[in-house]
């Protein structure tokens, strides 16, 4: 037998497995596009969520968004004090349903399904939990076993869960502390039983603990809070929504997908919407796929820093700062601040 007819015969061997390999491969890129097509529908929705959870109120400030422009709504712009009490700009009222049928809608219209109730019945089954971050506490929209008095029994149903603050516990002041969105904040001092809420740098005069002297550790305790009450409902739920589904027989497994710090952190400064689609079997394949979506818009209150001079250097700085002395503009940027001549402030780190 010539070397080339050998060299026939195994290349012949050899090209089932070729084609085999082939075969998984393109499976394997097109599951990798199916995964990002899901990650743009599950942000693009949560961003359309938390555009109409705040485009109805207010008239003076913008609504930018991470993730696309020329999108816009408007809030109330500016801290101000009613009776004695701070009131953020970023402290206004939910629309909390608004947030939800928009978001159901975007993803309706990206599977296809806008037309097909029975489709949208059964995506539904995938989105098993919505949170929004609020100013002063986390709402989480999920399944819930409502008693129906007509019916005479428990049904299952979406519901928004009543609010949870972001609370936390100072064992050495015996203070409990809900945070907020900003530098302000509710404490209820067991000692008194006596409520307070004012911005840190006030309540670092009545109560004179590390907790609020020092801005940066308060920021990083309010930081790790809410977080941690992030995680801690997502978990709950998530656990919640796999005990359904084995109860109604649905065979679904839900696991909570990876997300990474920076993303946690970018939730706690603004207002916003965060998705999760769980237990989605990607086209074609065997794999169970769990992503989430994170509302990139961000409420953006005009004239939000402000410029002073401290020992004859000039800084930008955040409301509050303890190194503001005179102010002596505010700019809607640290492009435009810095245009004028100051710098970033090291303490309050704008």
């Amino acid at each position: 037998m010539k070397i080339t007819d050998l060299a026939l015969l195994f290349l012949l061997a050899l090209l089932p497995f070729s084609v085999s390999a082939d075969i998984e491969q393109h499976r394997q890129i097109e599951a990798l596009s199916w995964e990002q097509v899901y990650d743009e529908v599950m942000y693009n929705a949560s961003e359309d969520a938390t555009i109409a959870l705040v485009q109805n109120f207010g008239s003076n400030a913008g609504l930018s968004s991470g993730l696309s422009s020329g999108r816009s709504s408007v809030m109330s712009s500016g801290d101000q004090y009613f009776e004695g009490a701070h009131k953020s700009s970023k402290d206004i009222e939910l629309n909390l349903q608004a947030a939800t049928d928009r978001f159901l809608e975007t993803v309706y219209i990206n599977f296809g399904v806008e037309e097909d109730k029975v489709g949208q019945d059964s995506l539904k089954a995938y989105l098993p939990v919505q949170m929004v971050v609020g100013y002063d506490g986390l709402y989480v929209h999920t399944w819930q076993n409502v008693y129906n008095a007509d019916a005479a029994g428990y049904e299952t149903r979406e519901v928004w869960m009543p609010k949870i603050p972001y609370s936390y516990y100072d064992n050495g002041s015996n203070l409990t502390v809900n945070f907020t969105l900003d530098d302000s904040a509710y404490v209820f001092d067991h000692s008194t039983a006596a409520w307070t809420q004012d911005k840190r740098e006030r309540l670092a005069a009545i109560y004179p603990v590390n907790l609020f002297t020092s801005s940066v550790n308060f920021d990083s305790i309010r930081r790790q809070t809410i977080i941690q009450l992030i995680q801690m409902q997502l978990e709950y739920y998530t656990s919640r929504a796999n005990y359904l589904s084995q109860v109604y027989g649905q065979g679904y497994i839900y696991n909570i997908p990876m997300v990474e710090e920076d993303t946690w952190n970018n939730t706690i400064d603004d207002v916003c919407f965060i998705s999760f689609l769980q237990g989605f079997t990607i086209p074609g394949t065997d794999k169970i796929y769990n992503t989430f979506g994170f509302g990139g818009t961000k409420l953006t209150v005009k004239d939000n820093l402000i410029g002073s001079t401290y020992n004859g250097v000039k800084y930008f700085h955040k409301e509050g700062c303890s190194r503001i002395t005179v102010i002596e503009g505010t700019y809607n940027s640290k492009k435009q601040a810095a245009s004028e001549g100051y710098r970033a402030c090291p303490v309050c780190r704008p």
